[in-house]
């Protein structure tokens, strides 16, 4: 049942009996010559009670209502101009996202691992058994090495300093090296105050198959104290070694160095070296050695402790009185405690100290042999 209210009067009729509504146009459509009025009546459902009744009383039965119908079945659509779609890209073939294929040959772009980098920047051209300085029985290149006179009555401080000038990728390679050394004393001896050593060196090393090395070296210098200008100042240095690697991390080695100095004229080398990641042992005259690795930082470089022994000391063309060329040499053994850093170019920094024996000073010309005093060691520098 509905409930129709007019005016002022209410009347009861049945659903079926409503009328329908007249034609009621959008006020999209308001401007077209059918405007529609509906009869003032708004209807609500209410479920509750199951009919319909009024939910609101207009105030005037005459007054036209606008009320939105929904879009016509069939719609006019105003053409308007779609632009084109914008052109496909070309297909890209399917490809690795880390190899792509150029000229027929896949390109790896994926960035090196760690290990590879440190294989790349460490030094590779030169045989281990130079890299690992077993050749070499003094091997800082850069250093700063004070023996303190005390009671022993003979003291020296030396200052090092070399660099390479050429070949740095080898397998020859050369440079320049100069040494200073600061005397002092002995009392009863007329020695200048300072020597020096002016030097070029040139290397050449090669690995001549999978388990035979070969080292040589030839280093010119001229050593004196600037008074003495004779040919005593020239000094012809230089050795070769053969290296023999008879299995994983052993190598026997071989050779003879020429020191061209009035006490020490010829060195033999020879002995044996045993090597792994953390260890290394080497039983060879005239430098033995062992070392044990402490620790590795984050960026590859080695931290290293060692205990060696060595032979020490030089010859230098003196003038001493009364204008009188004669040739000084120095020499000692030396049994040294040092930490090492080595890092991945190469390069090594040395840190020691220790103990210095059995020292003799020898004239060549004039007052023979004099025996001195032991004393102690500091020394820090570099090799590369």
């Amino acid at each position: 049942m509905v409930l129709l209210s007019c005016g002022s009067w209410l009347t009861k009729i049945s659903a079926d009996e409503i009328p329908p509504s007249r034609k009621v146009v959008p006020a999209e459509f308001a401007g077209s010559s059918e405007e529609a009025t509906q009869s003032d009546l708004d209807l609500s459902i209410d479920f509750g009670a199951g009919s319909l009744k009024p939910s609101e009383y207009l105030k005037s039965s005459d007054e036209p209502v606008k009320q939105p119908l929904l879009a016509p079945s069939n719609p006019v659509v105003e053409e308007t101009e779609i632009p084109p779609a914008p052109e496909s890209p070309a297909l890209v073939p399917d490809v690795s996202a880390s190899r792509i294929p150029e000229s027929g040959q896949e390109v790896d772009l994926q960035p090196p691992t760690v290990d590879e980098v440190i294989e790349e920047e460490a030094p590779n051209w030169v045989n281990p058994l130079v890299d690992n300085h077993a050749f070499l029985w003094h091997e800082v290149k850069s250093d700063v090495e004070i023996l303190p006179r005390g009671s022993s009555g003979f003291g020296m401080t030396s200052l090092t300093f070399s660099g390479v000038s050429f070949g740095d990728d080898g397998p020859i390679w050369g440079g320049g090296k100069f040494d200073w050394h600061f005397l002092s004393g002995p009392r009863h001896v007329d020695v200048r105050s300072q020597t020096y050593d002016f030097a070029y060196e040139v290397n050449f090393a090669t690995q001549l198959n999978q388990t035979w090395g070969l080292h040589l070296m030839l280093t010119p210098t001229l050593s004196t104290d600037m008074d003495n200008k004779t040919s005593d100042v020239f000094r012809f240095i230089g050795g070769g070694l053969v290296s023999h690697q008879s299995s994983e991390g052993i190598v026997w080695l071989g050779g003879v160095m020429f020191l061209d100095r009035p006490d020490i004229p010829v060195i033999p080398i020879g002995g044996l070296r045993i090597y792994d990641g953390n260890v290394e042992l080497d039983l060879v005259i005239p430098r033995p050695r062992i070392a044990w690795k402490n620790s590795t930082d984050e960026e590859g470089d080695e931290h290293w402790f060692y205990l060696a022994g060595e032979l020490g000391g030089g010859s230098w063309a003196i003038e001493r009185e009364l204008n009188r060329k004669d040739v000084l040499s120095y020499r000692d053994y030396r049994l040294v405690a040092g930490i090492e850093s080595k890092s991945i170019d190469g390069g090594r920094s040395v840190a020691e100290v220790g103990w210095v024996f059995h020292r003799k000073l020898h004239f060549k010309r004039f007052g023979g042999s004099t025996d001195i005093g032991d004393t102690a060691i500091i020394r820090c520098g570099l090799t590369y």
